[in-house]
């Protein structure tokens, strides 16, 4: 008999997390942020760091209510505006006052008065499924938008004559494209702020404006996909500062500008698309980050800075991690479990000598390194190829080497604006110490009964895993291998809704190992693909027949049918893809590994 053996993919939420969301077609239409809908869920007014304001229907889309999650991130030197006639300063919601005619409630308008040498203030907004807001979580199930509009408008200055007043500013990022006026009078200028990691577009005037929307301090951003959106308001100068945040197309420009994009970045450039995943199943093997030499576009002039930033805290084997540039001369291994503001070597690769800078948050649990040419030099699109093809994952660690995940955000800065993030996902895998010839998790009479068949000489007990969110396991029982033992029962009593099973085991080198999972959902209203991921064979679980279409990075249909058949089998290769379902008004999206 064919001897399969199993291996354990650790799925856990990484900076760009691969578990499905919703996805949901603004198609330019505006989102509305009226006082009506506002809750303040921490804090009473929304104006103190930490606080978290819930907006509920800012858009339906077909049936579908979307909330937004507001979290005040972060306020420096200045507070939010005081003045009674113009409460409620955290979204000011009405025009009657003067400099404020050209409001509207649905804009996001908060109003703030500046200390000396100016400030700033941070927020975050979370798109989430409406009505599912957690009170005890603070959090929502996340969706992804399409196709949504922002303006911000009245980045001018506080004075009424000269230029010695307080330049306002918006810094925005992960934007597909930018517009402002860039000649005719315009009075916005754009900036890369690496300290936010954020583009700044700032007023190059003092003076204050009259017309709240004139084109001349307006900026319009445009998102292709949309989820978490972070932005800082702020100011160079001290005095009060209002800032108008419109979720729209806005109105006409009387000049249209050019449309202005940031460069993209692609790592897997064997199917179209800005993600790449791989496996690493032994120490000492480095994994490249993309898997061609075509990865940049949309550079206009020169490449400023590469960046390279990852989770923390799951670099689980010290300076075991390694991030290693093939090829480079010097500097070329660099521990992954730097602290902050370490001092790292030079690299250099293909001639170039690039300095390196290393951030590393204990709060936030975000590290990041910065490649930069030296100030005297420049570095091209093509150089920066090389370098970013160069990239790769190892672990020198051969006694433990923790399992898991591992997920790495790359991206270059060219003059002010950043590409999107292009995630490189690695999973470190280890098998289990024996051969699995079956697994199964069935229903029973109310019961779940587990069994599976082995071969080989590992007599350490089973430890058998319960999870009802795939997250979050316990032992629910153990199974003591004999001399005779090939066969194996374990019956659960207590099935909750939807119930995840894996096996553990100790190897003969004192190593805790685990099988793949089993799943059986009870709860016939929840949407559940599984396995993912998977060798190309899944299921999609409903309470109904639902048409599915599997597509690459493209959005080339590569399959299509519906889900009449539980076990749903394919010929996908290895890769990335999407899978998209369609439920009335609802287009569920999501990703599937094949491995």
């Amino acid at each position: 008999m064919k001897k399969i053996k199993i291996i354990l993919i650790l799925l856990t939420l990484s900076l760009n997390s691969i578990f499905s969301q919703s996805s949901y077609n603004v198609n330019s239409n505006p989102l509305s942020f009226v006082t009506a809908r506002k809750t303040h869920k921490v804090g009473t007014n929304g104006t103190s760091a930490g606080d978290i304001t819930l907006y509920t229907n800012v858009i339906t889309i077909g049936t579908q209510v979307i909330d937004c999650i507001i979290t005040t991130k972060s306020i420096n030197t200045g507070n939010f505006n005081t003045t009674s006639s113009l409460l409620p300063s955290f979204d000011y919601d009405n025009s009657a006052s003067t400099k404020l005619t050209s409001n509207s409630d649905a804009f996001f308008s908060p109003l703030f008065s500046w200390n000396t040498g100016g400030g700033s203030c941070e927020f975050e907004f979370q798109f989430i499924l409406g009505g599912s807001y957690n009170n005890s979580t603070k959090k929502g199930t996340n969706v992804i938008l399409q196709n949504v509009f922002v303006n911000t408008y009245d980045i001018d200055g506080n004075s009424t004559s000269g230029e010695n007043g307080s330049n306002q500013f918006n810094e925005f990022g992960g934007f597909s494209s930018s517009q402002y006026q860039t000649s005719t009078g315009g009075k916005i200028q754009s900036i890369y702020n690496s300290s936010t990691s954020l583009t700044k577009f700032r007023s190059s005037t003092g003076i204050n404006e009259n017309v709240v929307t004139a084109d001349i301090h307006r900026i319009r951003v445009f998102y292709n996909t949309l989820s978490l959106f972070r932005f800082v308001v702020g100011a160079e100068g001290s005095g009060s500062a209002y800032y108008f945040i419109d979720f729209s197309a806005g109105p006409n420009w009387s000049t249209t500008p050019n449309v202005l994009s940031p460069p993209s970045l692609d790592l897997n450039t064997t199917s179209s698309g800005i993600n790449n995943t791989n496996t690493l199943s032994a120490c000492n093997t480095p994994v490249n980050f993309t898997t061609g030499t075509t990865n940049i576009s949309g550079v206009n002039s020169i490449v400023d800075n590469i960046y390279v930033q990852f989770d923390n805290t799951k670099i689980l084997d010290g300076s075991s991690e390694v991030l290693n540039i093939n090829g480079a001369t010097s500097g070329a291994n660099i521990s992954l479990n730097f602290a902050n503001g370490a001092s790292i070597t030079q690299v250099v690769h293909n001639s170039i000598t690039y300095n390196v800078s290393a951030s590393a948050s204990n709060l936030s649990g975000i590290s990041k390194l910065t490649f930069s040419r030296p100030s005297s030099g420049t570095l091209t699109s093509a150089q920066a190829e090389s370098f970013i093809d160069a990239l790769r994952y190892t672990n020198t660690d051969c006694g433990t080497l923790s399992y898991g995940e591992r997920s790495f955000d790359v991206s270059i800065k060219e003059v002010s604006f950043e590409s999107e993030k292009a995630n490189f996902l690695i999973d470190v895998a280890i098998p289990l110490p024996i051969d699995l010839i079956s697994y199964f998790a069935k229903p029973n009479n109310g019961s779940i009964v587990l069994t599976w068949t082995t071969i080989g000489n590992n007599k350490n007990p089973f430890n058998i895993l319960k999870s009802t969110d795939g997250v979050n396991w316990r032992s629910i029982g153990t199974q003591i291998p004999s001399n005779n033992s090939v066969h194996y029962l374990f019956t659960d009593q207590q099935p909750a809704p939807v119930n995840y099973y894996q096996l553990s085991q100790i190897d003969n080198s004192n190593t805790l190992q685990f099988s793949d999972i089993r799943m059986v959902n009870f709860n016939s209203n929840k949407l559940i693909i599984f396995p993912n991921p998977n060798n190309g064979e899944f299921t999609i679980q409903s309470n109904h027949v639902v048409e599915f279409q599997v597509t690459d990075y493209t959005g080339k249909v590569i399959m299509e049918g519906d889900n009449s058949n539980p076990l749903i089998k394919s010929n996908l290769t290895k890769g990335i893809y999407f899978i998209k379902i369609n439920e009335g008004d609802k287009t569920t999206f999501s990703k599937m590994i094949v491995q």
